[in-house]
């Protein structure tokens, strides 16, 4: 017995910091550095986690001109970064910007001087707020209408064939159903709040 306690070192656990005993054997290995299986697997995976600019840049194709994100697109056509251990994804373009110029101030904006949603080249992005976003959108007639629209069920003719239809009397609920819209997305049409550029 006494032979077998020799063999353990005193040792504190990189993870927990608790205090724990590990084989000599084991220690001269490259192990004994955690306390248990549940830190162990936690020590593993921190070991194995690829720093975020390490993992960013290689999804990214640097051209002359704008520096495009291979990685994940949104249906806007802007990438996004996957953030395992926080269980969110963000914006590719807002994390090229932190990688190069540290955190975005609260309530601001990364915009585009390219107007190309996957470019996350330093230099082609700009702070902004809303107001600045929504006057850039509307100086570069970017502000998606009609069926531009991603998603949109609607088209120019359809809204057209709604508008002639429910002035023959038709009801709102009824060309919703047969449109695959909401009611409300037919009175929208209706008294022109949206597809307001559709005759």
């Amino acid at each position: 017995m006494a032979k077998a306690h020799r063999k353990l070192i005193d040792r504190v656990c990189v993870i927990c910091g608790a205090d724990f005993q590990a084989r000599k054997s084991a220690i001269a290995n490259g192990q004994g550095t955690t306390c248990s299986r549940p830190c162990t697997v936690k020590y593993v995976g921190i070991k194995k986690r690829v720093p975020i600019e390490e993992r960013f840049w290689k999804h990214v194709n640097k051209t002359e001109g704008c520096w495009i994100w291979t990685g994940a697109l949104n249906s806007y056509g802007y990438g996004t970064v996957s953030f395992k251990a926080e269980h969110t994804y963000r914006y590719a373009h807002r994390v090229s910007w932190e990688l190069a110029f540290g955190p975005i101030p609260e309530g601001l904006f990364i915009c585009h001087h390219c107007d190309n949603p996957p470019c996350v080249r330093p230099d082609h992005l700009f702070l902004g707020t809303l107001a600045d976003n929504n006057t850039d959108c509307l100086a570069k007639d970017r502000v998606a209408r009609g069926n531009a629209i991603p998603l949109s069920k609607l088209t120019a003719e359809s809204v057209s064939e709604i508008r002639r239809r429910l002035s023959n009397g038709e009801s709102q609920t009824s060309l919703a159903l047969e449109y695959g819209v909401t009611q409300s997305s037919v009175s929208e049409v209706a008294n022109r709040k949206s597809w307001t550029h559709v005759e």
